[in-house]
């Protein structure tokens, strides 16, 4: 049977200084990204980074897919798009309605990092994150896909809170108790028993944000730099905004 084992995670809640010069011959660094993008590619660079498939300053392609999960259409071209249209005929850019598109997020991750084998954008407000987990999850159970790199993005009004979380999960056929691993992810209408609210592992979130897409993410995240090895661990989040119950089964290698 084959296993998904989270090969690297990154976590970014700033648009570092710079970011545009790291993908040489992929993104012109006179071209600023907003800064929603950033959060996220920044996200995903420190995750491949960790995984060792990808450096800084190289310009290589990460082979592999990406399921990208955001909570909502991006909130800085959205804004602009908006005022912008307002304005009358001809006042509102094509690039600002392009980029106010939910999928735009995954459209960048593809054009900076390559992810060509495969790109989905998962929208289901605070579910977003345990659903992009579950049908990256699903791509390489059936063999579809060997590497995803999956990230889910939450930024609130005026990017008062604005967080990022990546993983790199990959097919492993003989690493069961080697590697830390995802047992299950779904997006159903009952919760495992014993799983544990996303809630309870993200102190220093504000309470109105721990039901976003980004933070279930940074829950399970925080619970496996934390647990003994062999640890086995089931999670819930809810998203009061969207029916269903998100749940993820986790288990850390042996060696964690």
């Amino acid at each position: 049977m084959t296993e998904v084992v989270i090969r690297g995670a990154g976590v970014a809640t700033e648009f570092p200084e710079g970011l545009e010069d790291q993908f040489p011959g992929r993104w012109n660094p006179r071209r600023a990204m907003w800064n929603d993008a950033g959060v996220l590619i920044e996200a995903i660079g420190r995750a491949t980074e960790s995984a060792g498939w990808w450096t800084r300053g190289s310009g290589e392609i990460v082979r592999g897919g990406q399921v990208i999960g955001v909570d909502d259409a991006p909130i800085e071209p959205s804004t602009r798009f908006a005022r912008d249209v307002t304005r009358g005929p001809g006042a509102a850019r094509a690039t600002d309605f392009l980029f106010s598109l939910p999928s735009s997020m995954a459209a960048m991750a593809g054009v900076t990092f390559g992810l060509e084998q495969y790109q989905a954008t998962v929208t289901m407000r605070g579910l977003s994150g345990f659903r992009a987990v579950a049908h990256a999850h699903d791509l390489i159970v059936t063999g579809r896909l060997e590497r995803v790199v999956v990230g889910a993005l939450s930024v609130t009004d005026a990017g008062a809170f604005t967080l990022a979380v990546a993983w790199c999960l990959e097919a492993a056929h003989a690493e069961r108790m080697t590697a830390t691993r995802i047992e299950s992810c779904d997006v159903s209408d009952r919760a495992p028993e014993a799983a544990i609210p996303s809630a309870e592992f993200l102190p220093g979130v504000p309470e109105d944000h721990r039901d976003l897409a980004a933070p279930s993410m940074l829950a399970v995240q925080r619970w496996l730099e934390s647990s003994e090895a062999g640890s086995r661990q089931s999670f819930v989040h809810t998203d009061s905004r969207f029916a269903g119950v998100g749940s993820m089964t986790v288990v850390t290698s042996e060696d964690a």
